[in-house]
């Protein structure tokens, strides 16, 4: 599953997480009519409470997929663009353990590609757009990071944690995590195709 497809049975999930919400609701208003509110508003929390599983397993998924878009793509264009392998070969090594706690824990893993001044290949607004994308996965491993959260609760479902992972900032992760590996794919594909 790669990252894209992750965003999309996320996004139906969340929307699933919402409806079931929102059934909680009415189960209780027709329960209360009706006289069969413990039953009622029972079936509907247990179906809520799946999904919401369901869709926190995804966002671990897609998360670690963002991680593994990231780190590949970054090595590469960082390559690319300096000729020095070491940084590529930092965001490689990440691929080996491939656990978004390894990145929360560990956070320069993930290093933005420098943009030399002198390469003619590397226009400024895509520079800026990568950087402001590396940037926002800082960010939202400082977010995470103020919740005091063991790093492990994003890697697997722990019966222990009993606040949704999305509370956490495993969402923002994931999305920034995405974003910075489009945006690095992104100046992949412009240095290939100005060669």
């Amino acid at each position: 599953m790669t990252a894209n497809d992750c965003v999309q049975a996320f996004a139906a999930a969340h929307h699933a997480e919402f409806a079931s919400n929102q059934q909680i609701h009415d189960a209780e208003l027709v329960g209360e009519r009706t006289g069969s509110a413990g039953v009622r508003a029972a079936s509907a929390s247990e179906r809520y409470s799946a999904i919401t599983d369901y869709a926190d397993a995804l966002l671990r998924l897609w998360a670690r997929q963002a991680l593994h878009l990231a780190r590949i793509a970054a090595a590469v264009a960082h390559t690319l663009h300096t000729g020095d392998a070491r940084i590529g070969a930092d965001n490689l090594r990440l691929a080996d353990v491939a656990a978004v706690s390894t990145l929360y824990v560990t956070p320069h893993l993930l290093a933005a590609p420098p943009f030399p001044a002198d390469n003619p290949s590397l226009d400024a607004p895509t520079a800026a757009s990568l950087a402001a994308a590396h940037q926002r996965v800082s960010a939202a491993l400082r977010v995470a990071g103020e919740h005091n959260t063991p790093p492990h609760v994003f890697d697997a479902d722990l019966p222990d944690i009993k606040e949704s992972i999305t509370a956490l900032g495993l969402l923002d992760l994931a999305e920034a995590l995405h974003d910075y590996g489009a945006h690095a794919l992104w100046l992949v594909a412009t240095h290939t195709v100005a060669r």
